[in-house]
């Protein structure tokens, strides 16, 4: 069997496995700037339904993007913000938005 030919990952697919879809990258952009209640995100990311966004907000806690500090509070209280390996994809996310603002005004 020749070498050459055996699969090696793209390092670019585990990311994209890690971010996947519009709303990800969406609520980082959006937890990038403050940290944020469930409510506030929701109406910030215009358009994404309650499914969804607790789908979307578990997976990125779950792949250590984000936090999730419940306050034992009456009603509860519940605050998402950046982890410090999440603040690690922040500069991509970034280079992201400039790009788009760049290729936007065509």
């Amino acid at each position: 069997m020749d070498n050459k030919y055996i699969y090696q990952p793209c390092p670019v697919s585990k990311t994209l496995q890690l971010v996947n879809g519009k709303w990800k990258i969406l609520i980082l952009y959006r937890l990038s700037f403050q940290d944020i209640r469930y409510n506030e995100l929701k109406r910030q990311v215009y358009g994404i339904t309650n499914t969804v966004l607790t789908r979307a907000l578990t997976e990125l806690q779950q792949d250590g993007f984000i936090q999730r500090e419940e306050f034992d509070e009456t009603p509860p209280r519940v605050i998402y913000s950046i982890t410090a390996y999440g603040k690690t994809f922040l500069p991509i996310l970034h280079e992201i938005k400039k790009w788009s603002e760049t290729y936007m005004k065509d």
